[in-house]
């Protein structure tokens, strides 16, 4: 009997409690959840080993290859960070600090949006340590 299979959430952030907080509500709302603690973690998840970035970098390198929903959490608030994340590619930001009801709503939502409801898919919650 094959098992379905679950979409499958990278969770990247420097503070372990927030990492903690993101894979326990995040399985309980049926995805499978890997973390990171920085961008060479989720880059060396994601693809070969890299430089240390910051989450614009690790957003531009995921986008050279990839279309997967990237959500950026941010503790920035200036306009110009916000502005600029949707130019590099990302699909939705999320300021610090967050509720974890509506990043979960968001992730449902860019899933659907992408096509990947059910299926087994990749979202990207990175901490965009600017």
């Amino acid at each position: 009997m094959e098992m379905e299979k679950r979409p499958l959430v990278l969770a990247v952030d420097d503070e372990e409690p927030i990492l903690k907080l993101l894979r326990v509500n995040l399985i309980a709302e049926g995805y499978d959840v890997i973390t990171a603690s920085d961008g060479i973690a989720a880059l060396k998840l994601l693809e070969e080993h890299m430089p240390d970035l910051n989450g614009m970098h690790i957003l531009n390198r995921i986008r050279r290859t990839s279309n997967i929903p990237v959500i950026m959490v941010t503790a920035k608030c200036e306009v110009t960070t916000l502005r600029d994340s949707p130019g590099l590619g990302a699909d939705d930001f999320v300021r610090k600090p967050f509720s974890i009801i509506e990043l979960t709503a968001r992730i449902k939502a860019k899933m659907r949006l992408a096509g990947r409801g059910n299926e087994a898919a990749e979202v990207v919650a990175a901490h965009a340590a600017f």
